[in-house]
């Protein structure tokens, strides 16, 4: 299965940023477009309007969801070691860093990777949103490992014996080939 994830798609467009305008609404806005002091100051009054407007429509300084809050708990567990069974910065299996992370935003998970996967509902890869539970085969068991995604592609998760904690690329070769599936908790 191929799997498309939406960070792939984010970049396009990189480098120019959209400015209302009282004529046309909308228009890019480069360092060399200024030329003189009174546009300088227009143009920085846009400037202002256009991140109150993207403040606003991105809900800047809402709390965030439970599941946002997992991830960023799993962030600070990278370097754990892995321990099988474990579910505590003293070690973690899999599914235990995936119930220790929410645990710690205020949702109770099973420790066990199987009846994690039968929570919530599902999602495709291009969809994900930090906090999601992505789910992998391995060794030739379905959903056999659960990692948390974190945003901009990527995924942490209590890799094997050995191992510690640590962030991968949800799109890398590996984890594209083994990509199972991804499920979204509720808030």
């Amino acid at each position: 299965m191929r799997a498309h994830f939406a960070d792939q798609d984010f970049h396009r467009g990189y480098g120019k940023a959209v400015v209302p305008t009282a004529q046309s609404g909308v228009q890019p806005f480069t360092l060399g477009s200024l030329a003189t002091p009174c546009q300088d100051a227009a143009m920085v009054m846009r400037l202002l309007f256009a991140g109150v407007l993207a403040t606003l429509a991105l809900g800047a300084g809402a709390a965030p969801t439970p599941p946002e809050r997992a991830a960023a708990q799993a962030l600070k567990m990278i370097g754990a070691p892995y321990r099988y069974g474990g579910a505590s910065p003293k070690g973690f299996d899999c599914s235990g860093l995936v119930q220790y992370s929410y645990r710690q935003a205020g949702i109770t998970l099973p420790h066990n990777t199987e009846r994690q996967r039968r929570l919530g509902k599902a999602v495709r890869p291009s969809e994900l949103r930090r906090g999601d539970l992505v789910f992998f085969d391995q060794r030739g068991k379905k959903n056999g490992h659960v990692a948390i995604y974190v945003g901009n592609g990527e995924i942490v998760h209590a890799p094997s014996s050995g191992k510690r904690v640590r962030r991968d690329r949800v799109d890398s070769p590996y984890w594209k080939k083994h990509f199972s599936e991804a499920r979204r908790l509720s808030a």
